[in-house]
């Protein structure tokens, strides 16, 4: 009786579960549905990419099968008055717009484009479009000229070129470039000495008098170049390459190579995504879309069919300004419309991998941070053609320039001034005539200079008998360069406080100088905060020197002990333990160091948490042993472990005179 009655209680039982789930499945909203019709508008701005962007548009549109997209692609150019004219005139609402490519252009349609449209862009990048508040609809897949400028300004500062000239176009785009490199080069410590622009439109000669004004008046080698590809001509013309060191950043893949030594950051793919979809680019057959383009304004078949081959960055940008709009359009019906009400915002609100990385947007509708790739043009000896050599990478929070460095593929070369090459960095300074002729009071600043050097001569010749004696006055005899360099200096700005790196770099400094004394060398130039420049007059002196530096800084807590580990994060503290937990085998072990890393103490101090950061430099000679620690570090490679301070010695030997 008593188990009839249990399994009747459990019947009962199950009944009102199957009961409970059937009144939630028919209670619980269903999924919307994506919009049954969408329009995608596109400004064909740029030969180039609107044939990349007319075949991303195919490919993204298999990913959303539920929608029946359509296409319309609208004159357009960096002429404002062409693209508005473009997009106002089209007879359809535009759910997806890409447009205007050009900063000046897309500051004229932002008023005219709705909230409700899902507005990307590939590259207008002026910081003028950063105001959510007066450009609620707009959003871009690259960052914005502060990101581009704080790059260029960077890389001049690791190359000692702390005065820089700028030339550039009076536009959105150059005013918002040189505004941002000025300010990042200032925060440095450096500063633009002379800067001149020209008009959009402006001819050869106004630009020609704008470039010889710099060329009078600069008192240093660099010029910054911000925008304005047609004065390209004109820098040809007056040989400009040849006399200083050129910079450029973002758009300058192809100027660089018209001007050999030039040096350009430019944003990059990723190369096996943008490898894809080239490679189906480069398969279509195009002739059955030759009227839809001639409707934009690209009538030129020949001009279609080169476009297949491009390898832009703004092919891919444009690809990723597509996809991360038409997902939105896509998705929009099923997402929480009351947090987002508007469609600008929610393209905000979420993050897609494109062929250029992870998309992700800030509140106001800009991307914060993209991989970027310092690039040094050069004459191939053997083709005799113009080519790129990849010299480093750039972003936002660091930068890793493998100048002083080199690998058994590449020799560590830069090339200055119409390919002429050094293994070590460029003087920014001018020949002393043409310093005359810009400024005639030079003479004075030279006897100052000239004053002090003499007087803190005279007090170094106090400890040293003879501070040249070492250093090589013979250019037949050979000589050594070593550069020291800190092997992880952004991982210890992310770990420490800012005074105690300065702190750490400081007493690394003493220790550099220290082995220089002992090893008979010429006295340290320090190039910056992080690097040191060390002339010996013979390579065994060279190696000794660098094996003292390696022993002195990586295998004593001399520079660690400046060390203070920055205040820990919530966040970072949850990442960190499940990253312990995953990696470290043993459940005590594994409970023990979590605990440790989240108060931010350990049984060992800095390096019992070592990380490894190998490959921000590569060296052609290294010298030291790894230690216990150097191999422990290589398994702990992003948990969040606070790292030592680690230095790299490069060593290049040669011929010529040092003074």
């Amino acid at each position: 009786m008593r188990a009839r009655s249990t399994l009747i209680s459990s019947a009962l039982g199950a009944l009102l579960l199957l009961a409970a789930a059937a009144v939630s499945i028919l209670a619980a909203p269903a999924a919307a549905a994506p919009p049954a019709d969408a329009h995608v508008c596109i400004v064909a701005s740029f030969s180039s990419r609107v044939v990349a962007e007319r075949h991303a548009y195919d490919v993204i549109r298999a990913n959303y099968p539920r929608t029946n997209w359509s296409l319309a692609l609208l004159p357009g150019s960096c002429s404002a008055r062409t693209s508005v004219q473009g997009y106002v005139t089209h007879p359809r609402r535009c759910d997806v717009l890409i447009a205007a490519g050009c900063s000046t252009p897309t500051l004229a349609l932002s008023p005219l484009v709705p909230t409700s449209t899902a507005w990307t862009d590939a590259s207008a990048t002026s910081q003028e479009l950063t105001s959510v508040a007066r450009h609620p609809s707009f959003n871009r897949v690259i960052p914005a000229d502060d990101v581009a400028g704080r790059a260029g300004a960077n890389v001049a500062y690791r190359l000692g070129w702390t005065t820089v000239s700028v030339l550039c176009e009076n536009s959105a785009y150059g005013r918002s470039l040189v505004d941002a490199f000025t300010e990042a080069l200032h925060d440095l410590g450096g500063q633009v000495d002379v800067s001149r622009c020209w008009e959009s439109d402006a001819e050869d000669d106004e630009i020609e008098g704008r470039v010889r004004q710099v060329l009078a008046q600069r008192t240093a080698r660099a010029i910054f170049i911000a925008g304005g590809n047609e004065a390209l001509p004109v820098l040809q013309k007056l040989e400009v390459h040849k006399s200083s060191h050129i910079l450029m950043v973002e758009g300058c893949a192809d100027t660089s190579l018209d001007l050999p030594g030039s040096i350009c950051a430019v944003y990059t793919t990723v190369e096996e995504r943008f490898a894809a979809f080239r490679a189906g680019l480069r398969a279509r057959d195009y002739t059955p879309l030759l009227p839809e383009f001639a409707a934009a304004g690209f009538d030129d078949a020949d001009v279609i069919r080169s476009a297949q081959s491009t390898t832009s960055f703004y092919s891919a940008l444009g690809y990723d300004a597509l996809q991360h709009a038409m997902h939105g359009v896509y998705t929009y019906p099923d997402a929480n419309q009351t947090r987002f009400p508007t469609m600008a915002e929610y393209l905000r609100s979420y993050a897609t991998e494109g062929l250029t990385g992870t998309v992700e947007l800030t509140p106001d509708g800009n991307r914060p941070n993209a991989p970027m790739k310092v690039m040094n043009s050069y004459i191939d000896a053997v083709t005799g053609e113009a080519v790129h050599a990849v010299v480093g990478t750039a972003d936002t929070r660091t930068l890793v320039l493998d100048n002083f460095t080199a690998s058994a593929s590449r020799p560590a070369r830069w090339y200055w001034l119409n390919s002429s090459f050094s293994d070590a960095v460029a003087s920014n300074e001018l020949p002393s005539e043409e310093a005359a002729e810009a400024f005639p009071v030079w003479s004075i600043v030279v006897i100052v200079v000239v004053v002090l050097a003499l007087v803190g001569a005279g007090a170094y010749a106090a400890t040293r008998t003879d501070p040249l004696a070492n250093c090589p006055l013979d250019d037949a005899k050979p000589f050594s360069v070593l550069f020291v360099t800190l092997a992880n200096e952004a991982a210890l700005n992310d770990h420490y406080t800012p005074e105690s790196v300065a702190a750490a770099t400081a007493a690394m400094a003493k220790m550099v100088r220290k082995a220089v004394r002992a090893a008979k060398c010429h006295e340290a130039q320090r190039i910056n905060d992080g690097c040191f420049m060390v002339v010996a007059k013979s390579p065994d002196r060279a190696l000794d020197c660098a094996a003292r530096i390696v022993r002195s800084v990586n295998t004593t807590e001399d520079c660690n002990k400046h060390l203070l580990l920055q205040a820990p994060r919530a966040h970072d503290d949850a990442v960190s333990e499940v990253l312990s937990r995953s990696r470290l085998s043993g459940q005590s072990r594994s409970s023990r160091q979590s605990r440790q890393q989240r108060h931010g103490t350990s049984p060992h101090g800095p390096r019992a948490r070592a990380q490894s950061h190998a490959g921000l430099s590569t060296t052609r000679r290294s010298v030291g042993a790894p230690s216990s620690h150097d191999r422990s570090s290589m398994s702990l490679d992003g948990a969040g472990e606070a790292p030592p301070l680690r230095v790299t010695v490069g060593v290049t030997h040669g011929f010529g005179v040092i003074d």
